[in-house]
């Protein structure tokens, strides 16, 4: 990746968010629960991050715990997914991506969404579709 320097960066209690070679990056912190009212604080610290400017999402849920079934409808909505091109979820394991690509399938999504469990093949499919659109 070119510049490699961590753009708009913020931390909340849940996730670190930044944008970097112009993919927006959330990382979830160890042990990580995410209810509703934490799943509109990452959503709304997301379009802070952003500028409300489209670009792609890749998201580093191995730290988190658990997502609650009504979140995890939320953060597949049109709502919470507005300003994104796409989404890459990476994993813990090949099981773990599995059933988020089961939940993708399920909540379908209003961009194409895909679960990981290799970073660089994640940052590679979203380079790829940023370089569709």
């Amino acid at each position: 990746m070119g510049n490699r320097a961590k753009q708009n960066y913020l931390e909340n209690k849940y996730v670190e968010i930044w944008i970097e070679d112009g993919i927006i990056f959330e990382v979830f912190k160890p042990g990580t629960v995410i209810n509703l009212e934490a799943g509109r604080k990452v959503v709304a610290d997301r379009l802070k991050v952003s500028d409300h400017t489209t670009m792609p999402l890749f998201v580093d849920m191995r730290q988190l715990l658990s997502i609650n079934k009504e979140t995890r409808r939320y953060m597949a909505s049109k709502e919470a997914l507005h300003y994104l091109s796409a989404g890459a979820f990476l994993v813990k394991s090949t099981i773990n991506r599995l059933a988020f690509n089961a939940f993708q399938v399920l909540s379908n999504p209003p961009i194409p969404t895909k679960g990981f469990t290799n970073k660089e093949k994640a940052l590679n499919w979203l380079k790829y579709i940023k370089n569709v659109n």
